[in-house]
C-alpha cells in the first residue's frame, strides 16, 4: 500500500463517518415527532379504552422506535421501547380490554 491508497482510504473513511454522522442527526431531529406521534396513539388508546385496533397502532409505533433507537446511537430508548412494545404485545394478546399496567406507563414515560 502506497501513501496515495492510505489517503484515500482515510478519506474514504472520513466520509463514511460524515455521512453517518447526518443520518444520526436526522434521526434526532425526527424525534420530537415520533414523540408527538406516540403521545397521540397513546391517548387515542386511553379514549378508546384500550381497543385491540389502538393498542396495534401505537405498538407498530413503539416496535419501530424499538428497532431503530439503537442503531442511531439511542440505546437507552430503544430498550425501553422494546420492552414497552412487549406489553403492548401481551396487552393486545389478552383475553379482554384491560389497561396497560404501571410498568407500561413507567415505559412510555421514558421514551
Amino acid at each position: 500500500m502506497d501513501k496515495n491508497d492510505h489517503s484515500d482510504s482515510q478519506n474514504n473513511n472520513e466520509a463514511i463517518h460524515n455521512k453517518i454522522d447526518l443520518l444520526i442527526q436526522k434521526y434526532q431531529r425526527g424525534l420530537p415527532e415520533k414523540t408527538t406521534e406516540l403521545n397521540r396513539l397513546w391517548t387515542r388508546c386511553e379514549a378508546k379504552n384500550w381497543d385491540k385496533r389502538s393498542i396495534d397502532d401505537l405498538r407498530l409505533q413503539v416496535h419501530r422506535l424499538a428497532g431503530s433507537a439503537g442503531s442511531y446511537g439511542f440505546s437507552h430508548m430503544g430498550e425501553q421501547a422494546k420492552a414497552l412494545d412487549q406489553l403492548l404485545l401481551n396487552l393486545f394478546n389478552s383475553p379482554k380490554n384491560t389497561q396497560p399496567g404501571n410498568e407500561a406507563v413507567e415505559y412510555f414515560s421514558a421514551l
